[in-house]
C-alpha cells in the first residue's frame, strides 16, 4: 500500500547514484545488471538488500579529466558579484521568522503566555521598590536583566 505512493526512486550507495527512476521500471534495471528479483520481495526491497553488489564506481567514469585552467574559468563566471543589503536580509529573515510563528498556533500562544508569565514575575519582584535613588537603581537593574 505504502508503496504505491511512491512514483519515483532513488537508491544510493558509497556516495553514488545506482538508480534513479520510477519504482515500476526497478525490476528491469535489476534484470540488466543480472539479479532476478525472488518471488517473496518486492524489487524494491530486494534492490535495496543488494545495494553494496550493485554499486560500481567505474560505470559513468571519464577517463580524461578537463583540464584546471578552463574549470577555474567556469567557475569565475558562474559565481554571482551581488550581495543583499544587510537590511533586506534582516528583512527577510524577520519575515519569515514570524510568518513560521504565526502559522503554528500552539507556538505562537507558547510564546505570548511565556512572555506574560515572566513579566507578571519580574513585575511583582520590582512591584513596591519606591521612587528614591535606591528605586532608581533597582529599576536599572530590571532593564539590565531583561
Amino acid at each position: 500500500k505504502i508503496l504505491s505512493l511512491i512514483d519515483r526512486v532513488l537508491l544510493l550507495s558509497k556516495g553514488g547514484v545506482i538508480y534513479h527512476g520510477r519504482l515500476d521500471s526497478i525490476e528491469d534495471f535489476l534484470l540488466s545488471k543480472g539479479f532476478t528479483v525472488p518471488y517473496q520481495l518486492n524489487s524494491l526491497e530486494y534492490a535495496m538488500e543488494i545495494l553494496q553488489e550493485l554499486y560500481d564506481p567505474f560505470e559513468n567514469a571519464s577517463i580524461v579529466l578537463p583540464d584546471n585552467e578552463s574549470q577555474k574559468q567556469n567557475t569565475k563566471q558562474s559565481i554571482v558579484q551581488y550581495r543583499s543589503s544587510r537590511i533586506t536580509e534582516i528583512s527577510l529573515l524577520s519575515r519569515r521568522f514570524w510568518k513560521i510563528i504565526y502559522r503554528t498556533r500552539q507556538l505562537l500562544l507558547t510564546n505570548i503566555l511565556e512572555a506574560l508569565i515572566v513579566g507578571l514575575v519580574l513585575g511583582t519582584i520590582y512591584l513596591n521598590i519606591g521612587i528614591g535613588k535606591e528605586g532608581i537603581e533597582k529599576r536599572f537593574g530590571l532593564f539590565a536583566f531583561t
